[in-house]
């Protein structure tokens, strides 16, 4: 687009971006069903046995200090996956004198991974427990965010940031709709993700926002990226932390 209409090529690119995303919500409003009942099928699977969790929502003691924690790494996550989301192509461009096609290129390597990043990180939470696969996905991801941030090589490690960043950038919310259903119970799911994305959406604000600051008073991003690491280790030791699920939710 940019090689086509020059320096109004980014306004074609998301004018091609809006007719996508139009064409997939009627997609959505013409295919999609809030049950299998409305087209004559069942749900896959066992039914579970009527209880009063399905309709009574019954808050415990300490389930607010598991949302809460929940939340704060929701944040966590929302605040460094933007920095690097946001700014990568611009490091590659300005630090690593990347032409705009072949940082383009790079980054398009994050879509290509991060098709297998919530259903793998998800399947493998499934098997090892909810807190442990939080913990791994911020374990990767502070590696993707060493590895930007402190320049030891040339393209190729450079490469292996932006791989590790597109395996587990959608890892997290995936597991943290399992987490909450299994801590607070389903009745409560919903009500529950809701508030813990109020945490995503501040972090989502405000990490880019400061990587802004950071990077005007040292002229690099490479701090940003070193603190983005050094809040994903601490996410993965509080994501590690976490108490196993009671046994009647």
């Amino acid at each position: 687009m940019n090689r086509l209409y020059g320096a109004d090529g980014w306004r074609s690119d998301w004018l091609v971006l809006g007719l996508l995303c139009l064409l997939v919500a009627a997609g959505a409003a013409l295919f999609l069903r809030n049950h299998p009942a409305e087209v004559g099928l069942e749900p896959l699977g066992r039914p579970l046995p009527p209880s009063d969790e399905q309709f009574v929502s019954r808050e415990r003691r300490g389930d607010g200090v598991i949302l809460l924690r929940l939340g704060l790494l929701y944040l966590v996550f929302g605040a460094t996956f933007m920095v690097f989301g946001t700014f990568i192509v611009t490091t590659m461009v300005g630090e690593y004198g990347f032409s705009e096609a072949k940082a383009g290129f790079y980054w398009s390597w994050v879509g290509l991974f991060s098709m297998f990043s919530g259903v793998g990180f998800g399947a493998l939470s499934d098997r090892i427990g909810r807190k442990w696969g939080l913990a791994l996905v911020f374990a990767v991801q502070t590696a993707a965010y060493l590895l930007a941030g402190l320049k030891p090589g040339g393209s190729l490690l450079l490469s292996a940031s932006i791989v590790l960043y597109g395996v587990a950038v959608f890892a997290i919310p995936a597991i943290m709709a399992a987490a909450v259903g299994d801590y607070l119970g389903l009745s409560r799911a919903a009500t529950s993700f809701a508030t813990i994305t109020l945490f995503f959406a501040f972090g989502q604000s405000v990490g880019p926002a400061m990587a802004g600051v950071i990077a005007k008073a040292t002229g690099t991003f490479r701090y940003a990226y070193l603190l983005a690491a050094a809040l994903t280790v601490a996410a993965a030791f509080l994501a590690a932390g976490l108490p196993a699920p009671r046994k009647d939710n």
